[in-house]
């Protein structure tokens, strides 16, 4: 399946995981931020409160426009 290979081919390269859990949306996405700055690529928000979905938003946005 296509998606799986997608799965593999992000996750293989990758040996660490941020898991970014129960923070505001700012704080959520400066974690993310700065995962990425050092070279973290996967970074994972769980949605477990109304308040996740906006810190994932603008996590997948962020993601988005840094390629």
């Amino acid at each position: 399946m296509a998606e799986d290979t997608l799965f593999d081919e992000l996750f293989s390269r990758s040996r660490v995981m941020a898991v970014l859990r129960g923070m505001s949306r700012e704080r959520t996405l400066g974690f993310a931020e700065r995962a990425w700055d050092l070279g973290v690529a996967a970074v994972e928000v769980p949605v477990q409160t109304p308040e996740a979905v906006e810190a994932l938003r603008a996590v997948a946005e962020a993601g988005a426009a840094r390629g």
